[in-house]
């Protein structure tokens, strides 16, 4: 049975409707798991940067800080790579705080910044620099080839060091305000809101 005009016409409006919210919500839902994703990446880092003090005398380290986690076994290459940036196993979506980068952490504030995101090392351009430049590459695929020996990367994102003008909001949040994930001092981890950065702390003298 053919259906009249006027009904195809209703049909076909309640689909452009539905669609219409269906998939902004399904790309918000997306977004929202993507930025859940990274903050569970600062969490991983957290706990290496703990690892990582037992051995060195309660200091962080002073340089090659995501060679370092991926050659004591504390941290994988996947945990450095946001899913909501275009950053490859091999790169580095996030950054260590500079102003801190050696010190003994019993000695920092507990709300000081210690890990932030940040687009720190991409270079104009494709990437050109093969994996194999990376410290950890050997160490990783002697035991499991864990990269392709082609895989081309951007040579200093990686082991970035920076401060608050480095910092990236790269994330959206329910609100559709901008922010990005922080990792502190102490261990804890917050999604942090554009209106909130001028309160991060990044020294010990503030």
């Amino acid at each position: 049975m053919r259906l009249p005009n006027a009904l195809w016409y209703f049909v076909v409006l309640i689909a452009i409707l539905l669609f219409a919210v269906i998939i902004p919500v399904t790309l918000k839902t997306r977004s929202i798991a993507r930025r859940v994703i990274c903050g569970t990446n600062f969490k991983g880092l957290s706990v290496a940067r703990m690892y990582y003090i037992k051995d060195y005398d309660d200091r962080l380290p002073t340089e090659n800080w995501c060679d370092v986690f991926i050659e004591k076994k504390v941290l994988t290459p996947n945990l450095l790579v946001c899913p909501d940036s275009d950053t490859i196993e091999g790169e580095s979506s996030y950054a260590m705080n500079e102003n801190i980068a050696g010190m003994k952490l019993s000695d920092v504030p507990p709300d000081v910044v210690l890990f932030f995101e940040t687009d720190m090392g991409i270079e104009n351009g494709p990437r050109n620099s093969p994996i194999t430049i990376r410290r950890h590459y050997e160490f990783l695929n002697e035991f499991e080839n864990v990269y392709d020996e082609d895989t081309l990367v951007y040579k200093n994102r990686f082991n970035q060091y920076g401060g608050p003008e480095d910092l990236l909001l790269r994330h959206m949040d329910p609100g559709s305000q901008s922010g990005c994930n922080v990792g502190y001092a102490d261990g804890h981890t917050a999604f942090i809101r554009a209106e909130e950065i001028p309160n991060l702390q990044w020294t010990v003298e503030e």
